[in-house]
């Protein structure tokens, strides 16, 4: 059933392209969530092992967890653990990438600003790494919710900068850098 096609009108072979390929890419913009997803988990592996290195070579005063080590190796454990169970998750992609997504960036949240805090606060850098949650969670999560992990990393580097002020002497320049 091909209808002459005059300006304007598609036939049904036209359609069936179209489709076709609206379905192709739905189906690469899912595979690159998933890849996204996968490479949030290698991230998460080497960050840990790297500032498990960091800390095991340095001698005192250390690079990293100066403040608290035992709570900077507990956290580097747990992002790594973490990290590697996660990957088996994507690899089955279980469950959805939305829900992967958002608890991954959740996590981080919480575990980044574990190691900054052990790490003695804003100084130590490690805040900057929820840049590269943040925006691998923008690529994958609806902008709303986006918008909200945002906002709840800035609350965060703020809300340990403020207990870190409240348990020692001020830093002037640590808290107009958070």
């Amino acid at each position: 059933m091909q209808a002459k096609s005059s300006h304007g009108e598609q036939t049904l072979k036209d359609v069936g392209h179209a489709n076709a390929d609206m379905r192709s890419d739905h189906h690469d913009a899912d595979d690159l969530s998933w890849r996204i997803l996968q490479i949030l988990n290698i991230f998460r592996v080497l960050v840990s092992v790297v500032l498990l290195l960091l800390f095991a070579g340095s001698e005192q005063p250390r690079i990293v967890g100066a403040e608290m080590p035992t709570l900077f190796v507990a956290v580097c454990g747990l992002y790594l653990g973490i990290g590697i169970s996660n990957m088996v998750a994507v690899s089955r992609r279980w469950p959805s990438k939305i829900v992967q997504a958002s608890w991954s960036v959740g996590f981080d949240i919480l575990v980044i600003m574990g190691l900054s805090h052990a790490s003695g606060g804003i100084g130590s850098g490690l805040g900057n790494l929820l840049i590269i949650t943040i925006g691998a969670g923008a690529m994958i999560l609806p902008r709303m919710l986006t918008l909200l992990y945002g906002s709840l990393a800035a609350l965060a580097v703020l809300g340990e900068q403020v207990w870190i002020i409240l348990g020692q002497p001020p830093y002037a320049t640590d808290f107009t850098a958070a």
